[in-house]
């Protein structure tokens, strides 16, 4: 209908899926990532509607820019797929405000669990120790 080959189209929707605007599901197609953005286009976003209800685990890296950022992502997203869940990735862009409104946005989605790349700080984020004090399943990594 555009007149657009599919290479070009398959590498535009990698280059969205690498931004996380857009989220993969394999055999169902790709979504736009953000609810905001789908609410605002006047859709509401009923994934138990469309996939069987799974376990959703949260992802916040501090970016996504290199190639180690990009295999952790790959086998993260594998093994959690394995387990059946489903994964919801942020990117906090080394910002520890950031870091916190992802925490409260993921919580708020019904995250059963987090894995969190904390920003490069003195101290961790309050959310994060929060968390940690409560009942939320938390991975955190200390860094290399």
């Amino acid at each position: 209908m555009y007149r657009v080959s599919q290479i070009t189209a398959k590498n535009a929707l990698n280059e969205l899926a690498e931004q996380n605007l857009i989220v993969r599901f394999k055999g169902k197609g790709s979504f736009v990532s953000d609810r905001i953005a789908l609410s605002a286009l006047g859709y509401t976003f009923h994934p138990s509607a469309h996939f069987p209800a799974k376990k959703l685990i949260g992802l916040i890296m501090p970016t996504m820019m290199n190639r180690i950022d990009q295999e952790l992502f790959n086998f993260i997203d594998y093994y959690t797929q394995e387990a059946g869940c489903q994964l919801i990735v942020k990117i906090s862009r080394e910002s520890q405000s950031r870091e916190t409104e992802l925490i409260r946005e993921l919580l708020a989605l019904g995250a059963e669990g987090l894995i969190i790349f904390p920003s490069e700080n003195e101290l961790y984020n309050a959310e994060i120790v929060k968390m940690a004090m409560g009942n939320t399943r938390l991975f955190l990594s200390t860094g290399t």
